[in-house]
């Protein structure tokens, strides 16, 4: 996983629980976030796989 995913993340989780969303309950919030992470992890996971069958 690169930086730009990282930050990727960070902006979308900074966008999420900012105080302008009233209509995105906190509990959806989550829910999105977590999502997201399983995706970052997932594509690491795949990364690695990758990596792993090259050798």
């Amino acid at each position: 996983m690169n930086t730009t995913q990282n930050s990727l993340n960070a902006i979308v989780e900074d966008y999420l629980f900012a105080d302008g969303l009233e209509n995105v309950t906190f509990s959806m919030r989550k829910h999105i976030v977590n999502q997201l992470r399983v995706a970052t992890l997932v594509a690491r996971l795949e990364n690695s796989y990758k990596n792993i069958v090259k050798l």
